[in-house]
C-alpha cells in the first residue's frame, strides 16, 4: 500500500467525521439565518478532535504498513503468478461484471439516501471510473490492497446511513435542498445564495473520494487477471463481463 493512498485514506476518514458536523452548521444557518456565533467554539472544539483522531488513524495506517504491505503483495503474487491459466479468462470474466453491477448498484443506493444525489449522478458514476480506471492503470503493481474495498464501502453506507437516519430533519435539511435552480427539482427547495449549498458540495467530495478509493482496488484486479491474457482475448472478456454486470 503506497504513501499516497496510506494519506487519502487518512483524509478521507477525517472528512468523514468531519461531515455531520459540517451539515448540521449549515442546517442551523439555513434554519435561522444566521451563525450560531455562541456555539461556534464547541464546533471547532469537536472539529478539532476529529482531525487529531484521523491523524490517529492515519499512524495507525503507518505502524501497519509493513503486514498490509505483505498482504497486498500475497494478492498481487496470487493474481499475476499463482491463479491457474485456465481460470484466466473466467476470471476476467467475473471480476468485470462484479465491478459494473457494484458500480451501478452505488450509483442507485446513494441517491436513495439523499435526494440531492440524483441530480449529481455523474458524480457517483466519475467516482467510480476514477477508481476502476486507475486501478486498471495500476494493474502491473505489485501490490493489490483488495482487502480494504470492504471496509471502505461500509464506511461509506455507515456514514450515509447514520447522516440520514440517525441525526433529525432539522439537523440534515441543508442536504434537501438544490445549490441551483432546476426546473423540475421535485419538490426540493433551492437555496437562494450559492455559498449556502456548500455543504452539499463537500458531501459529494466526500463520497466521490470514499468511493474512489473503494474501487481503485476492484481495477487494480481486473488489471492484474487482464495481464495474464493476449489484450485482444483480456478485452474480449472483459467487455463480456461488463456487459453482463450492467
Amino acid at each position: 500500500m503506497g504513501r499516497t493512498y496510506r494519506r487519502l485514506l487518512t483524509l478521507a476518514v477525517a472528512s468523514c467525521g468531519l461531515a455531520p458536523l459540517v451539515t448540521i452548521l449549515a442546517s442551523r444557518y439555513l434554519q435561522d439565518q444566521v451563525l450560531p456565533w455562541l456555539d461556534l467554539p464547541l464546533y471547532l472544539l469537536l472539529a478539532l478532535g476529529i482531525v487529531a483522531l484521523a491523524f490517529g488513524f492515519g499512524r495507525v495506517l503507518k505502524l501497519l504498513e509493513g503486514p498490509m504491505e505483505k498482504a497486498a503483495a500475497e494478492q498481487a503474487a496470487f493474481l499475476l503468478e499463482d491463479l491457474p491459466e485456465r481460470w484466466i479468462g473466467l476470471t476476467i470474466f467475473a471480476s468485470a461484471g462484479v465491478s459494473l453491477f457494484l458500480e451501478l448498484a452505488i450509483i442507485r443506493w446513494q441517491a436513495t439516501v439523499f435526494p440531492f444525489f440524483s441530480f449529481y449522478k455523474n458524480v457517483s458514476l466519475l467516482s467510480c471510473f476514477a477508481g476502476l480506471g486507475l486501478g486498471y492503470a495500476l494493474g502491473r503493481r505489485k501490490q493489490v490492497p483488495l482487502f480494504l474495498t470492504l471496509p471502505l464501502l461500509c464506511g461509506q453506507f455507515l456514514l450515509m446511513t447514520a447522516m440520514r437516519y440517525d441525526m433529525t430533519y432539522q439537523q440534515f435539511h441543508s442536504l434537501y435542498v438544490l445549490p441551483f435552480r432546476e426546473q423540475l427539482n421535485m419538490g426540493l427547495p433551492h437555496v437562494g445564495q450559492y455559498y449556502q449549498g456548500l455543504q452539499s458540495y463537500y458531501v459529494l467530495a466526500v463520497i466521490f473520494l470514499m468511493t474512489a478509493l473503494a474501487f481503485l482496488p476492484i481495477g487494480q484486479l481486473c488489471g492484474c487477471l487482464m495481464e495474464r491474457r493476449e489484450k485482444l482475448s483480456a478485452y474480449s472478456f472483459n467487455l463480456l463481463g461488463s456487459l453482463t454486470g450492467v
